[in-house]
């Protein structure tokens, strides 16, 4: 459930989610986008559908669209000011809010898609919610479809390090204001979806492997940080960690 005082918060930090995530360096993001882009296997010179699923003000939406020009593309948030920074960057892209604590995916006007992101969305949902959020994208896809689902690394190795740098810290829920922060490893969030939901086909990928620190530093990395997310070790490297679900 997301409570109408969630949304307002969003609303109000929505003119700062871009810049808060270039704050990150610029090599470091782009080897996030790109793994991510990668995975989501868009089909060259075919129309296809395309939802972004909780895309907040439409950063990598925008991205996504810029790169493949002939998919139709949807962009789906909880927070309406959000949708209006995305709405303002790209008049091609088509959005709709979604508000999580009233409605359903499959209650909106929406067709199935091809391609199906959630990025660092689910992370922020309680188990309940968690559940509901997957099993709306295994609707929502087409039979063939691929669902992407990027969140925080908890066994990752930039991760441990944080956790050491931060005594621990890192590994307890995270509660600031009315957002949750759920922490899961990549083999324990694959067997989530698995016991609650649908989905069978998953694979999981490590994002953003080497420490940002050296990607920023050295650009040249990201090639390599890329080559690393072919394989499925990957995932226990990553500052996040993406699940390949196919239908």
């Amino acid at each position: 459930m997301r409570s109408a005082d969630e949304i307002k918060l969003r609303d109000n930090d929505a003119n700062n989610y871009d810049s808060w995530y270039y704050e990150r360096g610029l090599s470091a993001v782009k080897a996030e986008d790109e793994t991510v882009i990668g995975k989501l296997e868009f089909l060259e010179n075919t129309e296809q559908k395309f939802l972004d699923f909780g895309c907040g003000t439409g950063r990598l939406t925008v991205k996504i669209k810029d790169q493949h020009p002939q998919i139709d593309v949807f962009g789906l948030d909880i927070s309406p000011k959000s949708i209006d920074i995305l709405n303002a960057k790209n008049k091609n892209i088509i959005t709709k809010t979604f508000d999580a604590s009233k409605d359903k995916i499959e209650l909106l006007d929406f067709p199935k898609f091809d391609r199906i992101l959630s990025m660092q969305m689910i992370q922020h949902l309680e188990k309940k919610g968690a559940i509901n959020a997957i099993n709306e994208i295994h609707n929502q896809l087409q039979e063939g479809g691929v669902a992407i689902i990027e969140l925080y690394n908890y066994n990752g190795l930039n991760r441990i390090l944080e956790r050491i740098r931060s005594l621990g810290k890192i590994k307890k829920i995270q509660t600031n204001g009315l957002f949750f922060e759920y922490r899961y490893d990549s083999d324990e969030f694959k067997a989530f979806v698995i016991k609650n939901s649908d989905f069978t086909d998953i694979s999981i990928f490590g994002c953003q492997n080497i420490s940002r620190r050296w990607i920023n530093k050295f650009p040249f990395l990201v090639t390599f940080d890329l080559w690393l997310s072919k394989f499925n070790l990957s995932k226990y490297l990553g500052y996040y960690f993406i699940a390949v679900m196919r239908k």
